[in-house]
C-alpha cells in the first residue's frame, strides 16, 4: 500500500473471523521519499519500478560482487537514479572490496552510503565517496557592468554521480550576491532555476552536461555606488544555509567569493 494500488473485490478477514470483499484505490505515499530494499528478488524491483518512478532503490551489501548485482537489476538502476535516490549500505568489513564498491556506486549513480564498521584506510573511503550524490561546480562566470546593469553569464556542471532530490530535503536555490568589503551582502539576486534537473556529467568529456545561465540584472538604487565583491551560493531552502560546492573560495558565511566589480 505504500506505493498505492487498486483492486475490486479484495478478500480480507473481518474482526469476528469472517471474510469480506473490499474495493480500494489508494495513490500511495506522495510526499515521503520511498526507497525499495533489494534483497536479491529481481521481480520486486521490477514491479515497484513499473508502478512508481519516484521510488528509490536500496542495497545493503555494497562492496561485494557488485557486477553480478548490476547484471540483475542494472536495467532499472540505470533509470531509477534520474527520479529517486539509490542508497547503499556497506557490506560487512570482511567482505568489502573498495574497488568493487566504487564501481557499483558509480554504475548505479549512488547518492547515500550508510557505514557498516569501516575498518580500512580513511583515504580509501574518501576516494570512494568523493563523487557520491551531487557535486555542483561553477565552470565559468562572466560579468559585464554598465552603470547599474550587470550582464551575466554562468556555466555550471554537476560532477557527482547523481542529482539532488527535493523529497530527500535537497531543495536548493541559486543566488548571486554583491558583498561589501566587510563581507556583508548589499544586494541579492535569486535565479529561477531548477537545480534538481542538473544531470551529472559523464566520465567522457564529449558527453559532459553544461548548464548555462544568461541574465541581465539591474542593481537596485538602494545599493550605494562603489566597489563590491561578486559572490554566489547554492542555498539549502530548509536551513537557509549554503551547501558546499565542488570548488574553493567559500568564506566563513558560506559565500563563494569570485571577483570585484564597481557599481556606478
Amino acid at each position: 500500500m505504500f506505493i498505492g494500488g487498486s483492486f475490486q473485490g479484495h478478500e480480507c478477514r473481518t474482526g469476528d473471523g469472517g471474510k469480506a470483499q473490499v474495493d480500494y484505490a489508494y495513490a500511495g505515499f506522495q510526499k515521503t521519499q520511498l526507497v525499495m530494499p533489494y534483497a536479491g528478488i529481481v521481480q520486486s524491483t521490477q514491479y515497484v519500478f513499473s508502478r512508481r518512478k519516484d521510488v528509490g532503490f536500496r542495497y545493503d551489501c555494497l562492496g561485494f560482487e557488485g557486477k553480478p548485482v548490476f547484471d540483475k537489476v542494472g536495467e532499472m538502476l540505470s533509470e531509477i537514479w534520474k527520479t529517486a535516490p539509490v542508497v547503499f549500505e556497506l557490506c560487512t568489513p570482511q567482505q568489502v572490496d573498495a574497488e568493487d564498491a566504487t564501481w557499483l556506486l558509480q554504475a548505479a549513480h549512488g547518492s547515500i552510503v550508510h557505514n557498516n564498521n569501516w575498518q580500512y584506510d580513511k583515504t580509501v573511503l574518501e576516494d570512494m565517496m568523493k563523487y557520491a550524490g551531487y557535486r555542483y561546480f561553477l565552470e565559468e562566470m562572466n560579468v559585464q557592468v554598465d552603470g547599474r546593469v550587470m550582464n551575466l553569464g554562468m556555466t555550471w556542471q554537476n560532477l557527482g554521480y547523481a542529482v539532488s532530490y527535493p523529497k530527500m530535503g535537497q531543495d536548493f536555490s541559486l543566488a548571486l550576491y554583491l558583498l561589501d568589503y566587510s563581507g556583508h551582502p548589499s544586494f541579492t539576486h535569486p535565479f529561477d532555476v531548477d537545480i534538481s534537473s542538473w544531470m551529472p556529467s559523464s566520465a567522457l568529456p564529449a558527453d559532459k552536461n553544461f548548464y548555462e545561465l544568461v541574465q541581465t540584472i539591474e542593481v537596485s538604487n538602494e545599493v550605494e555606488a562603489g566597489k563590491y565583491l561578486v559572490a554566489i551560493a547554492i542555498i539549502d531552502d530548509r536551513t537557509g544555509k549554503s551547501i558546499q560546492l565542488a570548488m574553493g573560495g567559500r568564506d566563513s558565511q558560506g559565500y563563494y567569493v569570485l571577483f570585484p566589480i564597481e557599481i556606478e
